[in-house]
């Protein structure tokens, strides 16, 4: 009896070992550990080496997406990303077919090959809370995995935002208290003897004193707790504009730039630089009310790359639209 016990608590051990592997593998291998739909043939993820760690606000952060399919190869999905936060960001862009692609043209079909990871650049411009999202659903939507990455963006790094939950404290507040209303207190006089004894003088007698009950009213606490109501922030949706023409005398040091008129917007953000990802120390930003500028002090000979977008300017506030896509700068005679 004994022994036929001792084989049946192995077999559980070595079948909860068995779960627990099956259900590790997946994390370790993806660097991530939010996958959405636990019953989806596939799994995607986000990684974290290139993402996290040291940044310089306002320089292009490339990161990799992951797609893990599984047993799911063949099978037809639709794939999204997003980056949502407490400021707009610029040059959203992913790298596929040997080029980099704005972003707006990411959501589409694709087909699940072998595990793949694919590159993704972006600029954050002020510090602050963003979420990358990015998942892939079948084509009847039936079911979807999602990967997410909650941030904390700094001037110098890009570190994993935690939530810190927080009980507010109510304090409450009070009615004056009435003031305690009493009767008059009716006493009797007192009497005494007005013979005084030769050894000591006799205490006087006194009669017992008749008092009226108090009546105090009950005092009224009120306890109220405010309210608290929140404002959304303001979204300000930027069209977005594209370059017509960049051109430059391969001796010269100007180039002349051309954009697309967007519809009620204030004005334009160009920028050219050396640096295919517009590092800050190799670029040239420039702020224009007409769809077209030049640009001096740049370097003979140079290949140069330019972007832009549109921006609208609300109160004190700058609203920017998406960038375009980057493009080369055309030699000219």
């Amino acid at each position: 009896m004994k022994g036929k016990y001792m084989k049946n608590r192995i077999i559980a051990i070595i079948l909860t070992i068995t779960l627990l592997v099956t259900l590790a593998i997946p994390v370790v291998a993806a660097g991530d550990g939010n996958w959405g739909d636990d019953n989806a043939p596939w799994n995607v993820g986000i990684t974290n080496d290139k993402l996290l760690g040291n940044y310089e606000l306002g320089t292009s952060k490339e990161f990799e997406i992951a797609y893990y399919p599984s047993d799911s190869v063949g099978l037809k999905a639709i794939r999204h990303i997003e980056i949502t936060g407490d400021y707009p960001v610029s040059g959203f862009e992913y790298y596929e077919n040997g080029k980099w692609n704005d972003v707006e043209q990411f959501t589409s079909k694709i087909v699940f090959k072998d595990t793949t990871k694919q590159k993704v650049h972006v600029t954050f411009n002020k510090e602050g809370k963003y979420t990358i999202k990015f998942w892939v659903s079948t084509a009847d939507g039936n079911q979807s995995v999602v990967a997410k990455r909650v941030i904390n963006v700094a001037k110098k790094s890009i570190t994993i935002y935690r939530e810190v939950e927080t009980t507010p404290t109510v304090v409450p507040t009070t009615k004056d208290i009435e003031p305690v209303t009493t009767e008059p207190v009716t006493v009797a006089p007192t009497t005494k003897d007005e013979t005084e004894s030769e050894a000591s003088t006799q205490a006087p007698t006194t009669k017992p004193i008749i008092t009226e009950p108090v009546t105090i009213k009950p005092t009224t606490v009120v306890s109220t707790t405010k309210s608290v109501t929140t404002t959304a922030a303001q979204k300000v949706k930027v069209g977005k504009t594209a370059i017509k023409k960049a051109v430059k005398q391969k001796k010269a040091k100007k180039a002349k730039i051309s954009l697309k008129k967007v519809k009620k917007v204030s004005g334009y953000q160009v920028q050219i630089s050396t640096s295919a990802k517009f590092v800050k120390k190799l670029t040239i930003t420039k702020n224009i009310k007409k769809t077209s500028c030049t640009i001096k002090a740049l370097k003979a000979k140079k290949v140069y790359y330019v972007r832009a977008r549109a921006y609208i300017v609300k109160g004190k506030k700058k609203y920017y639209g998406t960038w375009t896509v980057k493009k080369k700068v055309k030699f000219i005679k």
